[in-house]
């Protein structure tokens, strides 16, 4: 029998998911397909469609903003949901730390509210709103995508620490 397929690179898996085409634009406006491509090795927070949608709607920037916007900052933006570290939904753990590939830039995880167990995921540096997950998490090669329902943003000061 032939060899099973390979799973494919998280810009790949972006692409085949129309849950993430929002996410998968900005990766490409970004400059960032190539670096989440074969030779990527680890975790990307991946808000889903409906988190940018959220955004929209509380009157925050709609993609096509994020698409006008600066490349390097968009860049920014981004790096700060892709961690080094690859991880699986239940090494997700409340009273973590996780680092980004934003420079100097973290992320904490917390427990989930109401005593049901799981965790969110927040920025590190601030109180900011936390995201979760939304859903199962998508296969990639050397990778993990992990689905969220919000988009986390970055402080100012973690801006400023990776310039």
């Amino acid at each position: 029998p032939p060899p099973p397929p390979t799973p494919p690179t998280p810009t790949t898996a972006l692409s085949k998911n129309r849950e993430y085409s929002d996410l998968k634009q900005l990766v490409d406006k970004a400059g960032l397909a190539g670096e989440l491509g074969p030779s990527f090795s680890g975790t990307v927070l991946a808000p889903n469609n409906a988190a940018f949608d959220a955004v929209a709607r509380a009157g925050g920037p709609k993609v096509s903003d994020f698409l006008g916007g600066s490349p390097a900052d968009l860049k920014k933006l981004l790096l700060f949901h892709v961690l080094s570290e690859k991880l699986t939904p239940s090494e997700l753990t409340p009273d973590r730390t996780l680092e980004t590939r934003l420079p100097g830039a973290r992320l904490a995880l917390v427990a989930a509210p109401g005593g049901k167990g799981g965790v969110q995921i927040k920025p590190a540096s601030y109180n900011g709103a936390p995201a979760g997950p939304a859903g199962p998490d998508v296969t990639a090669s050397n990778a993990a995508l992990l689905p969220l329902n919000r988009i986390l943003a970055p402080s100012k000061a973690d801006i400023q620490a990776s310039i």
